[in-house]
C-alpha cells in the first residue's frame, strides 16, 4: 500500500449527494462518518421538501 493509498484508507465512504441535478466531485468522507451524514441529508431533503438546491441558491440570492 502507497503511503497516499494509507492516508486515504479511512475516507472510503462515498458522500451522497443532498441536492438534485448537480455536479457531484466524487467526494470521500470517513467512512465511520457516512451513515451518520447519509441521515442528517436525509433529514434536511425532507425538510426543505426535497429542494435543497433551491434552499441554498435563495439563501445566496442566486435564483
Amino acid at each position: 500500500m502507497t503511503r497516499r493509498n494509507r492516508k486515504n484508507a479511512a475516507l472510503d465512504g462515498v458522500y451522497t449527494l443532498a441536492a438534485k441535478g448537480v455536479e457531484t466531485l466524487d467526494t470521500l468522507i470517513p467512512d465511520s462518518m457516512d451513515e451518520g451524514v447519509r441521515s442528517a441529508l436525509e433529514r434536511l431533503n425532507n425538510a426543505l421538501g426535497g429542494d435543497v438546491a433551491g434552499f441554498v441558491c435563495a439563501r445566496l440570492m442566486a435564483d
